[in-house]
């Protein structure tokens, strides 16, 4: 479903030079000006892109995308934070640790 073409979003917001937060159904993405989706409109929460990664939501579990709509970190976690410094703080069955963006947890 990358690189998608759709205008009649519900909502659309600049967040970026080059990049939108858009919401059809219920759901959030990313476009691009053009309204090309770059991030699916599939997800129940989103996150700003922080690092080149986004922390989405999908089906009560959070994980992450990447800025060309990768799941780079597959939504299992009950909670995340944004990247900073290489590193996202997540939260999995009441056990806090990190993840880099390569996915290698540390609890």
């Amino acid at each position: 479903m990358k690189n998608t073409k759709r205008k009649n979003y519900d909502y659309a917001l600049s967040v970026s030079s080059d990049l939108m937060v858009v919401t059809l159904d219920g759901k959030w993405g990313f476009s691009d000006r053009l309204g090309n989706e770059i991030v699916p409109v599939i997800y129940d929460n989103i996150c700003s892109f922080n690092e080149g990664y986004v922390a989405v939501k999908r089906d009560g579990k959070w994980g992450f995308v990447d800025k060309t709509g990768n799941e780079v970190i597959r939504a299992k976690y009950d909670n995340v934070g944004s990247f900073c410094g290489g590193v996202a703080k997540i939260t999995l069955n009441g056990k806090l640790g990190e993840i880099d963006a390569r996915g290698n947890e540390q609890f």
